[in-house]
């Protein structure tokens, strides 16, 4: 029996017994979890090949350093997080730095606990990645739900194909404002996120601190902040103004991206 089905299972027992107390309500939060994660239902389910092709982890890859690798960033979330959840920040110290690519992954590496939950958000309003991940058309997202207040958080939130995973894009209001990450909605939104559910872990994929001055206002929202630093592509002083943005307490680590491979990403099938 997998660890859902127990819960499942433990939550429908309390619902018969009915008894109150403490305890019981913490198991009730629990198995409430694991029933909503059980029916997080996907529309139209990713093939592996369609994952290689979107270069995302999943659990049948051939090369198993690219998906470990994840794996292990996750580890280290999950070990500073002490049992709770997070928002985590991803940038990279100069543009193009592969920010969004780790931020998809590490995600997608959460979302491998059938315990868990991931929800990916999309914050790079010049460069959207995450568009096309979302399952539907025209898709509601962040910058509707900062300019128009009858958009709820639920309109935002889509499946993407990938089990336990969801993600919010940047939506189709291209002009939200000027300093809309200062915007007290949006403050609400990352409080909501993380409250919500407490299995959930949210992986803020922010513009690059070089591209974009707004990364400090995220930066403060989040709990946790993961660099991404381009192999030899960036300098001391880039990387050392990158952490200036993010601040010292808050910043996970560094994660070296692009590294010289032979052909590491054509064996992911």
């Amino acid at each position: 029996m997998s660890k859902i089905e127990e819960a499942l299972k433990k939550a429908r027992e309390m619902q018969v017994a009915g008894a109150p107390g403490g305890p019981v309500a913490d198991n009730a939060v629990a198995g409430g979890a694991a029933v909503e994660i059980a029916r997080m239902a996907e529309p139209a389910p990713r093939s592996n090949a369609d994952l290689a092709a979107r270069r995302i982890i999943f659990p049948a890859m051939r090369d198993l350093r690219v998906r470990d690798s994840f794996r292990d960033l996750r580890t280290s979330v999950l070990q500073r997080c002490d049992g709770a959840n997070a928002v985590i920040l991803v940038t990279s110290a100069t543009p193009d730095g592969g920010n969004s690519f780790v931020a998809l992954n590490l995600a997608a590496a959460f979302a491998f606990d059938e315990n868990r939950t991931a929800l990916l958000v999309d914050c790079n309003l010049n460069e959207p990645a995450h568009d096309s991940l979302v399952v539907g058309e025209n898709p509601l997202g962040l910058t509707d739900f900062l300019r128009d207040e009858s958009v709820g958080v639920s309109q935002i939130i889509h499946p993407t194909g990938v089990a336990r995973l969801r993600a919010i894009p940047i939506g189709q209001n291209k002009d939200p404002g000027p300093e809309y990450f200062a915007l007290l909605r949006m403050q609400k939104l990352f409080r909501e996120l993380k409250q919500r559910y407490r299995e959930r872990f949210i992986v803020v994929d922010a513009p690059s601190v070089g591209a974009s001055a707004d990364v400090r206002m995220l930066a403060e929202l989040c709990d946790l902040a993961v660099l991404v630093v381009p192999y030899a592509a960036a300098t001391d002083a880039q990387i050392e103004a990158a952490v200036n943005s993010i601040g010292e307490q808050r910043l996970l680590g560094t994660v070296i991206n692009n590294e010289p491979s032979s052909g590491l990403l054509a064996r992911w099938l």
